[in-house]
């Protein structure tokens, strides 16, 4: 059975705007990361099948890695891209994070969908991730 996480919400600049924070390495890592992580490095091909890495660091020092491929890119509604750790989480498996962009008047509603996770542990903790992360993308445009 897969476990999934998923979360809405809204955040007050265009489609076209939220669509680029995940897409540009410059502004992605500006926010990317849970809590008081830094991205010190976010290398990014956004089209279908290109790959991302990502590099998060904690404050002391620790570093996680993150990386995939690009599945689907159709801005700025949807983007959708595997998921699996390189470094610093014990995780073999490969999951799915699917972005959809809607607009709601000159905000855009943001639903997070990470799939394809093999217990509700492993799910809970992307989870925890993401609600420190997504704050973060929101605080770029406030």
């Amino acid at each position: 059975m897969s476990v999934e996480y998923r979360t809405t919400r809204i955040v007050e600049a265009s489609p076209e705007d939220v669509y680029n924070a995940w897409t540009d390495p410059e502004v992605l890592a500006r926010w990317f990361g849970p809590g008081r992580m830094t991205t010190p490095d976010a290398e990014i091909d956004p089209r279908p099948g290109g790959g991302y890495r990502i590099t998060m660091e904690d404050a002391a020092g620790g570093r996680f890695v993150v990386a995939g491929t690009y599945q689907e890119l159709d801005p700025p509604r949807r983007l959708a891209f595997t998921w699996r750790w390189e470094i610093g989480v014990p995780h073999t498996f490969e999951s799915l994070v699917t972005i959809e962009l809607v607009p709601v008047g000159e905000a855009t509603e943001l639903t997070l969908v990470h799939s394809g996770f093999p217990d509700a542990e492993a799910a809970a903790g992307h989870e925890r991730g993401w609600n420190e992360s997504l704050p973060k993308l929101a605080s770029l445009f406030d």
